[in-house]
């Protein structure tokens, strides 16, 4: 349910970016940086919350964010291919052209590879965390930009990973499991001995 609420704001964040991205790009050189990073999840976690701080100097001008499996450095990078429309948000510019956004990435699969053209891959904390039929990443990137969600000249992308934390119970050594099974056996033949004696 989650997931599919993610999928209905993503498709309403497309159209906010369609009717914004007609503003002109400003030209700034920006900076952006993602905390935390490393992102700490436990096991079966589908998204976290960072902050995305940025800064582009271009007063009033709508910001971009989205995620990418490749960096913009990277030759080969097109944000049409490589980016996930479905994780998109746009948000208003500031008098300074700097903020500071709440953004929630995705632990797996991409939010949007079933509804648009950008691919089965996600980006994952282990290669053994890799999905069958995806393209696994163990690093990510959040792309930042302004005046249009297609303006490569000013974007910034930062890398991200994932670090595995969080409630997850570390498996007992072999050596202790024995001493905890017997431990559990004593206390339910107690526990039915004083049943027992209560009922006589």
């Amino acid at each position: 349910m989650k997931r599919t609420m993610k999928v209905l704001a993503a498709i309403a964040g497309v159209f906010v970016m369609l009717g914004l991205s007609t503003a002109g790009t400003a030209g700034a050189a920006g900076t952006a940086t993602v905390t935390p990073n490393p992102i700490t999840v436990s096991q079966g976690q589908t998204s976290a919350t960072v902050t995305v701080d940025y800064n582009f100097g271009a007063a009033n001008t709508a910001v971009f964010i989205d995620i990418c499996r490749k960096p913009k450095s990277d030759p080969t990078f097109d944000y049409t291919l490589d980016c996930d429309s479905g994780s998109a948000n746009a948000y208003n510019g500031s008098a300074n052209g700097g903020g500071s956004k709440q953004y929630d990435v995705f632990v797996g699969h991409t939010v949007g590879w079933d509804l648009f053209a950008s691919g089965k891959w996600g980006c994952y904390p282990t290669t053994g965390d890799y999905e069958a039929g995806f393209d696994g990443f163990t690093t990510c990137y959040i792309r930042v930009t302004q005046g249009s969600v297609d303006n490569q000249t000013d974007a910034v992308t930062v890398p991200y990973t994932f670090s595995k934390g969080g409630t997850n119970i570390p498996e007992a050594p072999y050596v202790v499991l024995p001493v905890l099974l017997a431990a559990v056996t004593v206390g339910g033949v107690l526990y039915f001995n004083r049943r027992r004696q209560a009922l006589a």
